[in-house]
């Protein structure tokens, strides 16, 4: 992050201006594509904090309406200053470089823990294996061998 605001020092502000409003005119989309998603997946049946009147209706007036507006205002833009179109561009790759590596991370995140919970399990159960393994050969007056658990491991248990 640093590194990134230290770059910034080398462009002028009608430059950095332009390129934020190129990059909030692809957030403004997404908000309002998912605006419309949740209207259709959760219902207005669903309490909600607060709730847009008119039903979808109204819901796709304002999308649409605000998304001629975000059109417009890109553009704009990409008329006035064509090379922006690239720093829209690779914003949106880095942005989706780095959800892609968020979710790797995350997968790899939930898969070691789900083999470290998996070990643990084997773990103990192997353990009170071994425990009733061990009460029965007291009982039985037998001696517990070590070559009788398959590792040297079990046998300084």
């Amino acid at each position: 992050q640093s590194v990134f605001c230290c770059a910034m020092f080398l462009f002028d502000f009608s430059f950095l201006l332009q390129a934020t409003v190129l990059i909030n005119c692809i957030t403004w989309c997404i908000e309002l594509c998912s605006f419309l998603r949740l209207r259709y997946s959760e219902p207005a049946d669903e309490l909600r904090p607060y709730k847009v009147p008119g039903g979808l209706f109204v819901a796709w007036l304002i999308t649409i309406d605000k998304m001629v507006v975000v059109a417009l205002l890109l553009v704009l833009v990409l008329w006035d200053n064509p090379q922006y179109a690239w720093i829209t561009i690779g914003s949106f790759v880095l942005t989706l470089l780095w959800y892609i590596i968020y979710l790797w991370n995350i997968r790899q995140r939930s898969l070691r823990n789900a083999l470290r919970d998996d070990l643990a399990t084997r773990a103990v159960s192997k353990h009170v294996a071994i425990d009733i393994d061990e009460k029965d050969a007291l009982h039985a007056g037998m001696q517990r061998k070590p070559t009788d658990y398959g590792s040297i491991a079990d046998a300084n248990y």
